[in-house]
């Protein structure tokens, strides 16, 4: 199953408390864009995609060491 940027903005905004504002700084791209994607009215690149993937997976990795503490 593949996994959309609606999905993964989501997950970073409600699961791990991130601020569209703080995401698209990470991502070098404006909040209304992030807010495009989220929405699903324009879609990132692949290479933005990846990228927004990778952040949300790096977030999910540190609160799973987290939780092993």
């Amino acid at each position: 199953m593949k996994v959309t940027a609606q999905e993964i903005i989501t997950n970073l905004t409600k699961g791990f408390d991130i601020s569209r504002e703080l995401l698209a700084d990470k991502m070098g791209v404006s909040t209304r864009t992030i807010i495009r994607w989220q929405q699903g009215d324009t879609d990132p690149s692949p290479t933005e995609l990846k990228f927004l993937t990778r952040i949300y997976q790096g977030y999910k990795s540190t609160k799973q060491k987290r939780g092993k503490q």
